[in-house]
Parts: C-alpha cells; structure tokens; sequence
C-alpha cells in the first residue's frame, strides 16, 4: 500500500510504500542529505573564496558526464604535492576526494555533483572541452574589485606559475599565466590592466599553441592585491609561499635565505 510522505531532503510530497525508512524523492536529495554543504554551495556565492573555486574551475577544473547518464560532474584534478587546497575546497563546499596514488599517477580529485552550480557554471562560460573556447567577458564584467582578484588568484594557481631565481647575483622573478583561449588570455590581460596590475601579453601561439600574461621582475609588486584579498583563505601554499618570497626581496631586499615569509593560511 502506496502512502503520501514528505522527501527527507526537500520536503516534496511523493507516493512511497509505507516504511520507516527515510525516503527521497531524487538522488540529488539523496546526495544532499548525505552532503548538506554541497546543497548550500551557491548560498555562499557573495564569499570571495567562492569566485577563487570559479577560477581554479576555469582552469585546472572540468564538467564531465558519464555515458547513459543525465547527471554531470564538477572536478578539479591537481597534483597530489597542492592536496591541502582541495581538502579545503571540500571542507568549504563538500563533495568529494578521490586520491590517485599508484604508479606514475600522482593526482587527487575533487569533485562535486550539484546540478544547480553546475548549470551556474556553465551559465558563466565555463564549460566542458573549454581549452580553446573559453569566454567568460560577459559573467566577469558583473563582478566587483574584489571578487574579480579572487578569481584572478584562482587562474593563477591553476594554470599559472610564480617563480625566481638568482642568476649571477641577480635576482629574477616571474608570474606567467598559460591559456589556450585567446578571447579568455586577452579579457585576462584587459582585465588585469584595469586592476592596476603591471603586466604584458604574449602570442605563443606559433611556439607552443598558447597565449601567456605575465608579470616580470618588480612588476609583481602591483599583483599584491591579488594575493591579499579580505577574507579569502584558500590558496596553493607553494604558490602563496613564492609570491611573497618575491614580495619580501623587492621591498626589504633580504638575504635570499631569510625570504620566507607568506601569510598564514589557518
């Protein structure tokens, strides 16, 4: 005998058997009662950590789905050396951890399976197979100062590199964003000279296929903001801890072995 209950997660009125088991009327409301941050995950939308995960996404990140299957999959797949940030990610918005470990495969994954901040994500220009066709101009002209930063940050530490070195008692220093994407590349640039960043675009197209922003040298003092966002705390800590390496040199022009100091992650 079929009864009127209530869906455990959304409340919805739905036919069932009569049980005492708790009963859904989706797997989604399944997947959120187990995984209620993951539910919520668009509710934190004003954070700037948020708009940090949307650049990470744009990235290093990527929509898939599964053959016979209507649902989609948000992933973002790092070396296993930036594992803190994913942990993070997870602690802040759920979903889950996959560790890839064996042999040459040196990758951990997360992923998350909201339809809804997919959808979002995919409304912004994000989408799968997005290398050569990224274009999100439209989505990112409705972001402020500092959401804007935020993101920046995220495309950083994904497809970016922070470096120096010290070449015959010289010292050298580098932000260098990589893309496919040339309509992505150049709002970036755009976008960043707006934001008072010192920086230069690049055709490598003939090289290597790919466009690159970079910031050289005492330029990457203007990139402070950047890094120093209000109340955003995820990051790649290696990344974090090179920037401000470089920061240090040029502003208290330490000994390169005293030049450590990052602000603290916690």
């Amino acid at each position: 005998m079929k009864i009127t209950r209530k869906c455990k997660t959304c409340a919805k009125e739905i036919l069932r058997e009569k049980s005492n088991k708790n009963v859904f009327c989706s797997r989604q409301c399944i997947l959120f009662y187990k995984d209620p941050k993951q539910e919520k995950i668009l509710e934190k939308s004003n954070d700037n950590d948020f708009y940090y995960l949307l650049g990470l996404i744009a990235t290093d990140g990527y929509i898939s789905k599964k053959e016979n299957k209507k649902s989609q999959r948000c992933n973002i797949s790092l070396h296993k050396n930036d594992e803190q940030v994913l942990l993070d990610i997870q602690k802040n918005y759920g979903g889950k951890i996959y560790k890839f470990y064996k042999a040459n495969k040196n990758v951990i994954r997360w992923q998350i399976l909201n339809q809804k901040f997919i959808n979002y994500i995919e409304s912004t220009g994000i989408s799968n197979n997005k290398s050569l066709t990224l274009n999100i101009q439209k989505w990112f002209k409705t972001l402020n100062k500092q959401q804007k930063l935020s993101f920046i940050h995220g495309v950083i530490d994904g497809d970016g590199s922070i470096s120096f070195s010290v070449v015959k008692n010289t010292f050298r220093s580098n932000i260098i964003i990589v893309g496919a994407s040339y309509k992505f590349m150049k709002m970036l640039f755009d976008e960043m000279k707006l934001l008072n960043i010192d920086c230069t675009f690049a055709d490598r197209t003939k090289i290597t296929k790919t466009w690159h922003v970079t910031i050289s040298g005492r330029k990457i003092l203007s990139a402070l903001p950047i890094f120093t966002v209000e109340n955003q705390k995820l990051n790649i800590r290696r990344k974090m801890k090179n920037y401000f390496t470089c920061y240090d040199y040029y502003t208290n022009n330490k000994p390169l072995q005293n030049r450590l100091r990052y602000p603290s992650t916690q």
